[in-house]
């Protein structure tokens, strides 16, 4: 038993063992908590699973009432305001894939943390998929900015690399160029040999990076401070470098940025042949 004082100067007799018995009964609960997720990193890839699920839901059904709209076009007793309607129906469709590619990333990040990405190499030719990758993402966008491509046209570069995660670096470049420089700014693709194999590089006319910044850019959930941002179309976690160094790099290649401030900013990564 244990005697103290009470906040009225009483004295009052406390049972340290039921306080014992508290602290045990916390420590159970705790204990009991964590045993139901052990593995924290595949609860949250479970929960982005399941989130995804009503996305894809959405998207079909968005499909199907795009096609409704097609088909009824000419049809104002069906359709009495076929262009708001179809308006309306892409705005949605956008904001789906937007949450979609956000899920991803963060999906991505999970997997690059505990080890479990995973490439699906196959021989490629980069720039025929560089070519691809622009003309997708072009068609796919609702930003009509002028990307340029500078490729060579009679020189290939065959390299084993997972086509899908090459095109989602190249993705996140774009799209961070697009973000950080002017609508009435051309974005610049290039591909070229390197030292250690080929490299394919993003220009933009932007702002540029202060250096302080480039130190831990490639860093995990890290954004630009400062830089004037010129669409939110790409607005995200600030995760796009993150998981676009740790692709490059599963490929045993090399990524860097060169910036000044005023004088625009350059993205690249090798691919080794």
């Amino acid at each position: 038993m244990e005697r103290r004082t009470s906040p009225q100067n009483v004295p009052v007799q406390v049972n340290s063992q039921h306080e014992r018995e508290g602290e045990r009964s916390e420590a159970i609960v705790a204990s009991s908590r964590e045993s139901l997720h052990p593995h924290p990193e595949d609860f949250l890839a479970h929960v982005i699973h399941e989130l995804k699920t009503p996305l894809t839901v959405i998207k079909g059904n968005i499909q199907l009432t795009n096609r409704h709209l097609q088909r009824h076009r000419r049809q104002p007793e069906i359709i009495p305001d076929y262009l708001a309607e179809a308006t309306l129906l892409q705005v949605i469709d956008q904001q789906v894939d937007r949450v979609n590619m956000l899920l991803s990333n963060l999906q991505d990040v999970f997997r690059i943390q505990s080890g479990k990405m995973e490439l699906c190499t196959v021989p490629c030719e980069l720039v025929s998929l560089v070519r691809h990758t622009v003309h997708s993402y072009t068609r796919k966008s609702n930003n009509a900015r002028e990307i340029r491509m500078d490729l060579p046209e009679h020189q290939e570069f065959h390299v084993h690399i997972d086509p899908l995660k090459i095109e989602q670096v190249i993705n996140h470049y774009l799209n961070n160029a697009i973000q950080y420089s002017p609508a009435d700014t051309p974005i610049d693709i290039s591909v070229r040999p390197a030292t250690t194999g080929v490299c394919c590089s993003v220009r933009d006319a932007g702002m540029g990076i202060a250096s302080q910044q480039l130190e831990n850019i490639w860093d995990n959930f890290v954004r630009r401070d400062g830089s004037p941002k010129y669409t939110d179309r790409s607005s995200g976690l600030g995760v796009g470098l993150y998981i676009s160094k740790s692709i490059i790099e599963q490929h045993h290649g090399q990524v860097g940025i060169q910036s000044k401030p005023g004088e625009g900013t350059t993205a690249w990564f090798t691919l080794p042949l």
